[in-house]
């Protein structure tokens, strides 16, 4: 008689558990893909917890296998979206650069959610994340028509520059000079002498780069002068590749490589 209660007991429990958990089959996923694409998502929620001054973010550009770009808060990363079904999505943040991230951040859970993702949806400007039929994370919209492209996000590497007679190799021996471009209005990096940090604007392929606030290292030959020279030229930027060029009235002035 116990077994048989004990049964009754159970089968109870599985009916109440069908009828209060929701099926994914039935869940309603809102939006369309083309706001999927129209905005940059900054995240405001992970794991049931309120983000509201976090950095982290993502972006996502079309395609048979999509481009997925973003930052974590600490690093950036650019990997691939799949839209695999209705509604449901596979996320790759693929490559990521390795600054040290101290403090407290997001980054492994973040990073952890975009991979478990399967499923997404768009209402009021908000989208979240989910794994079937839980939520995982949730971001605000920012619409970024016209703002700086996130493929231009990134820590580049001089490896060309046009004017000096001076062999490259012979103009930066040691060092080469980096633009790390992360999103905001500012630039930083180093001259391949001198730390440097200013402001820049971009609109479309258009970009002007203000004169740089550097540290004030005394260095050999005139590499740096070459390099602070050049950038204050610079009109124009376009993608060849994982390369970076700058121009300058229709003539590659700077060619950058992704580090």
């Amino acid at each position: 008689m116990r077994h048989i209660h004990t049964l009754a007991l159970i089968l109870l429990i599985a009916a109440f558990s069908c009828k209060t958990q929701k099926p994914v089959a039935n869940m309603k996923y809102e939006g369309g893909s083309e706001d999927l694409y129209r905005y940059q998502w900054v995240l405001a929620e992970l794991n049931n917890q309120a983000w509201p001054d976090s950095k982290a973010m993502l972006a996502m550009s079309p395609g048979q296998i999509g481009k997925l770009t973003g930052h974590t808060g600490c690093n950036r990363f650019n990997g691939t979206v799949e839209l695999t079904g209705d509604h449901m999505l596979k996320l790759d943040p693929g490559a990521m650069t390795r600054m040290a991230c101290p403090g407290e951040n997001v980054e492994a859970p973040f990073v952890q959610a975009l991979r478990n993702a399967t499923h997404w949806g768009i209402s009021k400007n908000v989208l979240t994340l989910y794994q079937g039929a839980t939520p995982l994370a949730r971001f605000r919209a920012v619409d970024v028509s016209g703002a700086f492209p996130s493929e231009l996000a990134g820590s580049w590497e001089l490896e060309f520059i046009t004017g000096p007679r001076i062999a490259f190799e012979g103009l930066y021996p040691e060092k080469r000079p980096t633009l790390i471009l992360d999103g905001s209005a500012d630039y930083k990096g180093n001259t391949s002498c001198n730390s440097m940090t200013g402001k820049f604007t971009v609109k479309g392929n258009a970009i002007k780069f203000n004169p740089p606030a550097a540290t004030m290292m005394a260095c050999p030959g005139i590499g740096e002068q070459t390099f602070l020279k050049t950038l204050d030229m610079i009109e124009g930027w376009a993608l060849d590749g994982d390369k970076l060029v700058l121009k300058g009235k229709d003539v590659d002035m700077m060619r950058l490589v992704r580090k």
